[in-house]
């Protein structure tokens, strides 16, 4: 049908996100992220007394402070808190035992942190102990589970109940005795399979990653060995296995808890196969006319032509556009898919791994005919219009799921010694395929943007 002409039919095509599908993570304030570890702790901040009350607000404004500052040395800590927080460095920070520490927090609302941490790693676990620190003064008393692992988490923006539930659990007793007395600790030691958040922000911050979830320690023994060939996979937007920095982390963490610093050597990095890619949407930028469409000056008459995608064929497009088939099944299967309604499953190539192609010319699942008929004063005489088969491309925003595998290469006999965890980023693709329309238009004056959604 014309593109000026009253749109009518069943054809029409809803255009709507599918959040659903994925929704990011999102950072909450300090104020909110206090309030929800205390509530998971069966704790009702409408039953804090006024004090308690005034405590937790001005550690809230603290916990903003630090989590929105760049810090990376400890002159930057005392710069930044040193009049509103008593904090103390310490060097080689460890329990009356010998367990190495990264930070704590006592009873009376004292901050110790180790005086080796820098960047991330000190940035997290100052942001934990101000948590804890907050507690601890709030209510005399070292809190339940791991409170302020838990209020870091919140902040860092993690929403898995089961993730966020271990925290308050009485499992996890983050307490410790120091030359300070007893303290409420960060150390480098995860008190679960999950990693401590100091370890994932140094996993994101030098590798550009988005966020990491789901960290696990495991064994693999042999016949049950990883995939080590996924070294050279490509990804679409997260980094590959040899593209990963493992700088920030070597010789920093003793994950399994060997009594060891750990030494990390990248073994995988590949699609997770749950969820590799979501679509998060698409905005449509332009159409491209197809080897099934043509240009006819308007006369008084109709113009008709009747097209046939076949399967057998090599169809072309007036110009290159972006592929990943990854992407391209995903738009279809999520709904945002902007199609013409006929079983016409498009693909441009076979694909090894999760890279973008740019080309120009695809093929069909199942053949497809179409007569398109320009009825007679659809546009006055002389225009030129373009009517018949056209490719829709858009800007897809997308985020893509990988799963790591690091080996702990110094791993203690008999302990685990690798660990495997997903990072995602989020990124847009241009000009990538979106859907195929029959539709006619303008030459001089064709759609673009939204406005080409009205055209499916």
């Amino acid at each position: 049908m014309p593109f000026d002409a009253n749109h009518s039919g069943t054809d029409e095509f809803q255009f709507n996100t599918t959040s659903e599908l994925f929704q990011l993570p999102t950072a909450t304030t300090g104020q909110i992220a206090l309030t929800q570890a205390l509530l998971s702790r069966d704790i009702e901040v409408s039953e804090l007394t006024d004090a308690q009350t005034e405590t937790f607000s001005d550690f809230a404004e603290l916990l903003d402070t630090a989590s929105a500052a760049d810090i990376n040395t400890s002159d930057h800590v005392i710069n930044l808190l040193g009049e509103d927080l008593d904090i103390t460095f310490v060097e080689d920070f460890r329990t009356t035992d010998g367990q190495k520490l990264d930070g704590a927090a006592t009873e009376h609302g004292r901050i110790f942190l180790d005086a080796d941490l820098t960047g991330a790693s000190l940035k997290a676990t100052l942001v934990e102990e101000i948590a804890e620190a907050a507690f601890n003064e709030a209510f005399d008393s070292t809190s339940q589970g791991d409170f302020g692992a838990e209020v870091a988490a919140r902040l860092s923006g993690k929403t898995d109940p089961a993730v966020l539930a271990a925290f308050s659990s009485e499992t996890q007793d983050d307490t410790v005795q120091t030359e300070f007395g007893t303290a409420e600790a960060a150390t480098s030691s995860p008190v679960s399979d999950q990693f401590t958040f100091p370890f994932s922000q140094d996993i994101i911050g030098v590798n550009n990653l988005d966020g990491t979830y789901d960290h696990k320690l495991t064994t693999y023994g042999s016949g049950d060995l990883p995939p080590f060939e996924r070294l050279d996979e490509p990804t679409l937007v997260t980094p590959g296995a040899r593209q990963m920095n493992l700088s920030n982390i070597q010789g920093k963490y003793d994950l399994n808890g060997d009594g060891v610093l750990d030494q990390y050597a990248m073994r995988a990095a590949y699609a997770d196969v749950e969820r590799p890619i979501s679509v998060l949407g698409v905005t449509p930028t332009k159409l491209l006319p197809t080897s099934q469409s043509n240009s006819v000056l308007i006369g008084q008459g109709e113009a008709s032509t009747t097209w046939v995608l076949r399967t057998e064929q090599r169809h072309e497009t007036s110009a290159e556009f972006n592929w990943n088939s990854s992407v391209a099944t995903t738009l279809e299967a999520s709904g945002e898919f902007l199609g013409i309604g006929a079983s016409a499953s498009v693909t441009a190539s076979v694909e090894a791994g999760g890279s973008v192609k740019s080309t120009n010319a695809f093929t069909v699942a199942n053949e497809v005919r179409d007569t398109y008929t320009i009825p007679a004063g659809a546009y006055e005489p002389g225009t030129l219009v373009n009517y018949g088969f056209h490719m829709i491309v858009g800007d897809v925003d997308v985020v893509q799921h990988t799963l790591y595998i690091l080996e702990i290469t110094n791993a203690a006999s008999g302990t685990e010694d690798f660990i495997t965890f997903q990072g995602y980023n989020r990124d847009t693709i241009q000009d990538h395929y979106a859907g195929l329309v029959v539709t006619d238009y303008d030459v001089n004056n064709p759609p673009l943007g939204e406005d080409i959604i009205g055209l499916a």
